[in-house]
């Protein structure tokens, strides 16, 4: 139980101090992401042409990526993520064994009781 805990409390570690890549769009001054070239995001850098971005999403014209390399770097987070998930799981099935273990030292007279 205690090595489960010290794998998923390790990777969370890991995960808090390796930091976020940059995001994928570009923020607008107000703190929203710039994902269409509607008519207030016309004037912003990413609504440039571009022939490396998409430039139509459901009818809008599409802004281009500030950060297109933003996807690679998810990788290491689902990795981290999938090693603290692996390690809670393995403590919380030896806790559950730990229970069942303890509950058949009880006399069957007063179990469930």
């Amino acid at each position: 139980m205690a090595l489960g805990w010290s794998v998923c409390g390790a990777a969370l570690l890991a995960l808090a101090a390796g930091g976020l890549p940059d995001p994928y769009w570009c923020a607008d001054s107000g703190g929203h992401y710039v994902t269409t070239c509607d008519t207030p995001h016309s004037s912003h850098p990413a609504c440039v042409p571009s022939v490396d971005s998409p430039r139509d999403i459901g009818g809008e014209a599409a802004a281009a990526p500030c950060n297109a390399a933003a996807a690679a770097g998810a990788g290491w987070v689902t990795c981290l993520m999938f090693v603290a998930t692996l390690g809670y799981v393995c403590a919380d099935v030896a806790a559950d064994g730990l229970t069942a273990t303890l509950a058949m030292r009880e006399p069957i007279e007063s179990r469930g009781t």
